[in-house]
């Protein structure tokens, strides 16, 4: 159980040891007794890879620099220590392609993981109005997404397999030609 995603309000009794572990359950607090679970990475198979062997840290929700505010994403910070004062001498977490672990805002906005909303609309990381104008721009999109599959600038580094079929979908203003 985690006490906040916000960097600046980790205690030690959030941090967690995900070493190679297939998968793991959080939950808050007030999230009622519910938990969701996070696994590390699927193979081409839809197998779970466990965590690596260096996992130790807190898991935190942020914003990314220069992207905007739904762009952010709960995150798992690798750190020398259990004591969050080691939060900024740390890591993210990378998956073996070398992009960061991630699980979406737009996943949270979604109801994909309703315990990471709720916790985030807590913390004061989304406000409801801003949920609702999200879930509008997403809908129709399914409950199916993916973190490693969004870009929010031409600027971002992903990964692109040429051997299975893409979807592509815009979010945004539509372009109106003059």
């Amino acid at each position: 159980m985690l006490s906040t995603l916000t960097p600046s309000l980790l205690t030690e009794s959030d941090y967690l040891n995900l070493s190679q572990k297939h998968t793991i359950r959080l939950s808050f607090p007030l999230s009622a007794g519910h938990s969701y679970l996070l696994y590390y990475e699927l193979d081409r198979k839809n197998v779970q890879t466990p965590f690596p062997a260096h996992a130790r840290g807190f898991f935190y929700f942020g914003p990314r620099p220069g992207l905007p505010l739904f762009a952010a994403s709960l995150r798992f910070r690798c750190t020398p220590t259990a004591h969050p004062s080691s939060f900024d001498d740390g890591h993210d977490l990378l998956l073996s392609n070398g992009l960061p672990w991630q699980r979406l805002l737009v996943q949270a906005v979604m109801s994909t993981f309703p315990i990471l909303r709720d916790q985030l609309l807590r913390e004061g990381h989304l406000t409801l109005d801003g949920l609702e104008r999200w879930r509008i721009r997403l809908d129709g999109r399914g409950g199916h997404v993916f973190s490693s599959r969004w870009l929010f600038g031409l600027h971002q580094q992903f990964p692109v397999d040429f051997g299975v079929d893409m979807n592509l979908v815009v979010v945004g203003r539509p372009h109106q030609d003059r």
